[in-house]
């Protein structure tokens, strides 16, 4: 079996010969450059949030000892 090769360019292969898919090309363009403003965090969390976080997380985490169970059936 032969395969055929076919030459095309980017432009052609993705529709910009089109009017419809240049201008929706254009209008996703348009949406990329007005970023959404949002409000700043305060930053990365200190020590002391990470350890408080560790903290009441604990009370949820499972207790007791690890089993490692593997089998094909």
């Amino acid at each position: 079996m032969k395969t055929k090769i076919i030459k095309e360019t980017t432009a052609e292969f993705v529709g910009r010969e089109r009017p419809m898919a240049g201008s929706i090309d254009d209008g996703m363009r348009k949406e990329k450059s007005h970023a959404i403003p949002y409000e700043l965090d305060d930053g990365p969390l200190s020590k002391a949030d990470i350890t408080w976080i560790k903290q009441e997380a604990k009370p949820f985490l499972p207790k007791g000892k690890l089993i490692k169970s593997s089998s094909l059936m």
